[in-house]
């Protein structure tokens, strides 16, 4: 990265542990194969309200409804799943921090006696960002639920065409679209959870790409920039004019490096 100082000491260690671990393990390992699996569940559902419509034109009408039942559904599930995998991302950071923290403190925690007030901290973050993962896991099992009573209604449909018209059909046609109704609620799940999931994954993209946008600092063996010397003896701005000493402290770390130049010292 070759990120300056600066970003080292106001971003927490676990924050940058999660992005070269978890994130990068994401997008190197999970992206492109669930990107693979959605494809071809995808198109094994299509195939199978293909072959249901070459058996039964006639239910050609209610797959348009289907899909779109389907789509609404999918589109629902993965804007909650992804708001979740974003919420565990960042509570994942805190939790490798403190676990940093305290193995680098261990001793002083131990003279101390705080053992047991550590360890709680511990159980709250990790019961912090086991929260969304129990939230998605409830989410995937409505999503599965919707999607059987889908599958039940599709069965439902051609058992009840085949009963009415059973003069009109053929039997060997009429098998086929019963197994295929069955296979098509298995795809259609996987389908979901995977695109759900790929579409989750990309949270950890978009986590990486905040990351290549941190200005970076001169690469060695170039020049560096030389910076003007102040006109001035003191700070541009007036302490008076801010009600927060937060907003002091960004605009002194703003004026950093002019202010060190000026820096002067009088003693009275």
């Amino acid at each position: 990265m070759r990120a300056p100082i600066s970003f080292f000491d106001t971003t927490p260690m676990g924050r940058i542990l999660n992005r070269f671990s978890q994130d990068l393990d994401q997008l190197d390992s999970f992206v492109f194969f669930f990107l693979e699996i959605c494809v071809e569940h995808g198109l094994f559902a299509l195939g199978i309200l293909a072959v249901i419509s070459y058996a039964i034109p006639q239910l050609t009408i209610f797959t348009v409804p289907v899909v779109a039942a389907v789509y609404l559904l999918q589109r629902f599930y993965s804007r909650s799943v992804c708001r979740l995998k974003r919420l565990s991302s960042v509570n994942r950071s805190p939790v490798f921090t403190h676990f940093s923290e305290t193995v680098s403190g261990l001793g002083v925690i131990r003279a101390h006696g705080q053992q047991s007030r550590f360890i709680l901290e511990n159980q709250v973050k990790v019961d912090r960002f086991q929260n969304p993962a129990s939230l998605a896991y409830a989410a995937n099992k409505w999503m599965q639920f919707w999607l059987d009573m889908i599958g039940c209604f599709l069965l439902v449909v051609v058992s009840l065409y085949v009963i009415l018209y059973r003069e009109d059909v053929k039997p060997g046609l009429v098998g086929l679209s019963l197994s295929m109704v069955v296979a098509i609620t298995v795809e259609l799940k996987a389908m979901s959870q995977k695109s759900s999931e790929l579409e989750s994954s990309i949270v950890a993209v978009e986590r990486i790409l905040e990351y290549c946008t941190v200005p970076s600092e001169v690469a060695l063996g170039e020049p560096r920039v030389a910076h003007p010397k102040p006109t001035h003896c003191r700070p541009p701005f007036s302490t008076s004019s801010f009600a927060s000493p937060v907003e002091v402290f960004a605009q002194v770390w703003e004026h950093f490096m002019e202010l060190v130049c000026s820096l002067s010292i009088k003693f009275f």
